[in-house]
């Protein structure tokens, strides 16, 4: 992991421990304060190393970077002036208006970082060495599958915001919006896509009412 690539994951981390603590401060409940920001930390930190296990086993990498935006419209001309940072904007502006009643989870993106030639050697099902949008959305979709894997298991053994963080965060990884983790899993296969959004939409509904 570069070290740029660590500094845009703990700056995304600081921004999300933000979201998720803002509200038990607000409401004087300290004791969940912890909880909240370690709970957010595992979260993040399970989507990134399966996503680079995956990575690794097409025989290229990934590198993470925080989520930003440097056009408002599909056509090329339309771009702002400069990349928003919209991993750092969005999930702050919107815990702040709703006082951490309404969490946006969305902060980091992925690129590849590197390819290499022995990939065909070891995957007799494409003789190509560019990685496909097949196998950026099997990346994708491995953190999304993960995080619904340890919301189970933290159910399971009674850490209930745990869970809930892994749904949601899952839940917004399945976003088709600009270069998110969703978007990749789209245009892999949208048939995919919509069945492990609906997958994640029946979690999100039981988090709603998980206490």
């Amino acid at each position: 992991m570069k070290t740029q690539e660590m500094y845009h994951i703990l700056f995304s981390l600081v921004v999300l421990i933000f979201a998720v603590i803002l509200k038990p401060f607000l409401t004087k409940e300290y004791s969940i304060m912890l909880i909240a920001a370690v709970s957010i930390i595992l979260v993040v930190l399970i989507n990134i190393l399966v996503k680079k296990i995956t990575a690794y086993y097409f025989k290229t990498g990934i590198e993470h970077k925080i989520w930003s935006v440097d056009r408002y419209r599909l056509r090329r001309q339309d771009r702002f002036k400069n990349n928003i940072p919209f991993g750092i904007l969005v999930p702050f502006i919107v815990s702040l208006a709703s006082l951490g009643n309404f969490l946006f989870l969305s902060a980091l993106e992925f690129d590849v970082k590197t390819l290499t030639s022995r990939v065909s050697k070891r995957h007799e099902w494409y003789k190509f060495t560019d990685i496909t949008d097949i196998h950026l959305g099997i990346i994708a979709a491995s953190g999304v599958i993960l995080n619904l894997i340890f919301a189970v298991i933290g159910y399971l053994l009674g850490f209930s915001l745990f869970a809930k963080l892994n749904i949601y965060y899952a839940f917004y990884s399945m976003l088709p919006l600009w270069n998110l983790d969703g978007t990749k899993i789209f245009f892999a296969n949208k048939n995919i896509w919509a069945v492990l959004g609906a997958i994640v939409m029946i979690f999100v509904l039981y988090a709603l009412f998980l206490q």
